[in-house]
């Protein structure tokens, strides 16, 4: 798919969701550009049928209430070997995501497909486990150095249980004489 048809189908679902025609569009614009697209543009546009340039994809941004990166990341993915620059030059689905959102406006990323969510959902369910299994790790140290400790306590220390039972009535309870 050519970036252009990329560019285009997401100008017009964003315009039809937006309840705007392509007449309306097209006058929309030129507050942006200075001058107006034609209804034939509009839909030239659309079909991916015009290169885009930056004032061109800001204008319609700002028109459509959209983000730049809303309008060159493919709604679906796209059938083939990526996306077409030109020429039969083409960039990896991953790879053109990766550059419009990381070099774009990462505050508003595109959500992640489903593949995408299930792959990032494994990986922090292992990085998790490897943390959970390093707690207990934690733990279980921490509970034999305790019982080493209790283990090589001084037995003629003052504890209180100690006291209790060496007193001369057994450690029974009594009134004080």
């Amino acid at each position: 798919m050519k970036i252009e048809q990329v560019i285009g189908r997401n100008a017009r679902r964003l315009r039809e969701a937006r309840g705007l025609s392509q007449a309306d569009l097209g006058r929309d614009v030129a507050s942006h550009l200075g001058h107006p697209w034609s209804r034939q543009a509009v839909s030239a546009a659309e079909k991916g049928r015009r290169a885009f340039t930056a004032s061109d994809l800001l204008a319609l941004s700002r028109v459509l209430d959209s983000t730049i990166p809303e309008l060159l990341l493919p709604a679906e993915r796209p059938q083939g070997p990526g996306i077409e620059l030109g020429d039969g030059v083409y960039v990896a689905v991953e790879e053109y995501r990766d550059r419009v959102l990381r070099h774009g406006d990462t505050r508003t990323p595109a959500p992640p497909t489903a593949r995408e969510g299930v792959r990032e959902l494994a990986t922090t369910v292992v990085r998790l486990k490897a943390q959970l299994d390093a707690v207990h790790a934690a733990v279980a140290g921490l509970e034999a150095d305790v019982s080493a400790a209790a283990e090589t306590a001084d037995p003629d220390s003052d504890s209180p249980a100690q006291d209790h039972a060496a007193r001369p009535d057994g450690g029974a309870a009594g009134p004080e004489s």
